[in-house]
């Protein structure tokens, strides 16, 4: 076993140190996971719920369910 020196990366989540503590971030993952899903470019807006809204059938074009499941796993490897 060696020494590799401080590490910045390890398990897809970027490591920070300062005199604070260690910090852990994902927004690479967040980042490439946009990209990947071609969102990257979307504007955000905060939604609001109302329960007196009836949802309707979707009429438009259909969802590929593989492309969706894909997109909830890595929403939830992120949130975990």
């Amino acid at each position: 076993m060696k020494d590799l020196g401080p590490t910045d990366m390890i398990l897809g989540m970027k490591i920070s140190m300062d005199h604070k503590g260690i910090s852990l971030n994902l927004s690479h993952n967040i980042e490439k996971m946009l990209h990947e899903f071609d969102f990257y470019k979307c504007k955000h807006s905060s939604t609001t719920y109302n329960s007196s809204i009836a949802l309707e059938k979707n009429m438009g074009e259909p969802v590929s369910q593989l492309k969706y499941s894909l997109l909830i796993s890595s929403l939830l490897y992120v949130s975990n």
